[in-house]
């Protein structure tokens, strides 16, 4: 079960696990169209030993449920592109890892968890 923020790169383009809830609070994330996937889901992903929280989009078909721990296969992606700075010479290049959901099981309907 993918859980650490390190592991991104290695595992771009692999099919993966995700465990994690649906997100209370949104990060602001680049977001892009995947038009198979039209659903866009904020998603803490749970790692074990970790206090801190890392947060992903997640697309999906359909919308993922709330109030519950999921786990989720899909794919890892990653959107890219430049900032939206007015002036051109301060755009800048920005990308960051998302996740494509193709299936998810409710492990727990307790989000506390």
């Amino acid at each position: 079960m993918f859980s650490d923020e390190s592991e991104f790169e290695a595992n771009l383009g692999k099919q993966m696990e995700l465990k994690g809830k649906i997100s209370k609070i949104i990060w602001q994330h680049m977001l892009i169209r995947v038009p198979d996937y039209p659903h866009t889901n904020y998603f803490d992903i749970i790692s074990e030993g970790k206090d801190d929280s890392l947060q992903l989009v997640v697309y999906s078909k359909e919308p993922l449920p709330e109030d519950c721990i999921l786990k989720i296969t899909g794919e890892l992606i990653k959107a890219e592109g430049k900032t939206k700075h007015l002036s051109e010479e301060k755009r800048k290049y920005y990308s960051e890892y998302q996740f494509i959901a193709k299936s998810f099981e409710i492990i727990s309907s307790d989000s506390k968890k």
